[in-house]
This record gives C-alpha cells, sequence and structure tokens, in this order.
C-alpha cells in the first residue's frame, strides 16, 4: 500500500502539529529530516523545499546537541545533492551523517549515508577505490547489526562498483542474488530496478 497523497498529507499534518505544539525538539527536527524524500518522491517534486526543510533539521539537531537527528539530516541532505547532481557535496554530506551515526545504533539511517556516499556518489564521481572499501565497511556492519535492506543495499552497490572496473566474479555474482533476494525479503522493488 502506497498513498502519496496520504503520505505527504499525514507528514505536513506532523509539521503543523510540531511546529504549534511542541515547537523546537527532537520530533521537530525529526520532522524537517524528511523533507528531502518527501518533497522529491511524493506529490510535490519540490526538491528545493527538501533542501530547505532539511538544513532546517541540521540546524535545530545542533541547537538540541542531538546527534542523531542531525546525522538522519546529513544522509538525507546527501540523498538531496545526489538528485541535485551534485556528487562531492552528497559526499560531504554523507561523510558527515556516517561519522555522527556510527555507533549509535540506528542502522538504517546510517545505511543511509553510507549507501548514497559509496553506492552513489563516490562511484558516479570516478572514486571507485573509495567507493569499493566505503562499500565493504557497509557491508560488515549491516551484516554485523543484521540489517537486511542495509546488506541489501551493499550487496546491490558491491556489484555494481565490480562490474565498473571489469573486477566480476563468482563471488560478485552471488553477491548479486542475495542483494535481490534481501531486497526483495524486504520489499525494497526500487533499488531491484536498478
Amino acid at each position: 500500500f502506497y498513498d502519496p497523497i496520504k503520505l505527504f498529507y499525514t507528514y505536513m499534518r506532523g509539521i503543523n502539529f510540531a511546529e504549534s505544539q511542541i515547537g523546537i525538539s527532537s520530533l521537530l527536527a525529526h520532522f524537517y529530516s524528511y523533507g528531502v524524500p518527501m518533497f522529491s518522491t511524493s506529490i510535490l517534486p519540490w526538491l528545493w523545499r527538501g533542501m530547505y526543510d532539511t538544513k532546517r533539521a541540521v540546524k535545530m539537531a545542533q541547537q538540541l546537541n542531538d546527534k542523531v537527528q542531525e546525522g538522519l539530516a546529513y544522509g538525507y541532505l546527501c540523498m538531496g545533492n545526489h538528485m541535485a547532481n551534485k556528487p562531492s557535496e552528497a559526499i560531504e554530506y554523507g561523510r558527515k551523517g556516517i561519522q555522527l551515526l556510527s555507533g549509535q545504533g540506528e542502522y538504517w539511517e546510517l545505511g543511509i549515508s553510507y549507501h548514497f556516499v559509496y553506492d552513489f556518489n563516490c562511484y558516479l564521481s570516478g572514486k571507485l577505490k573509495e567507493a569499493r572499501e566505503g562499500n565493504q565497511k557497509f557491508q560488515a556492519i549491516a551484516r554485523e547489526s543484521k540489517s537486511l535492506q542495509n546488506l541489501g543495499w551493499a550487496l546491490e552497490g558491491q556489484a555494481k562498483i565490480a562490474s565498473l572496473i571489469v573486477n566480476v566474479d563468482e563471488k560478485i555474482i552471488a553477491d548479486v542474488k542475495e542483494s535481490a533476494e534481501l531486497l526483495l525479503k524486504t520489499k525494497d522493488k526500487m533499488i531491484l530496478i536498478y
């Protein structure tokens, strides 16, 4: 079930409630963090607005000294800069997200930063060695934390990188199969399209 209109409406109601009833808080920063995915994948393709809200989340999280919310927001700024075809900025924001979220136990959010830094922006920038090394760290974290969706992303990214450096072997083929199984199991159909 996916209804982008209801999703967007619910998101905006949550922001309005948090702004009017709660004010500056980790909850409001959390809502603002989702600006990029909400405004770039829902009914209003306003990436500029998503970036604006997500930058507000960073400032609010810094004000609250909330490293988890700040790291989450940086991960989504990484995603937004990827969408805006700004890989250098995306890598910078994503690395900040990784630094802040590492060791916090927020594996899905950490996975957003790893995925967009190493599976998209490094390899699109031609930094294939860096992409491969970062992705190997991502795989290790995903396996250790048993984060199946992250592991699916990491394996898919590693296969993509291997194909670009013409280093496809039996292990990479097995990784692609495992990635597809994990992404189907976690119902992440977007990555399977790639």
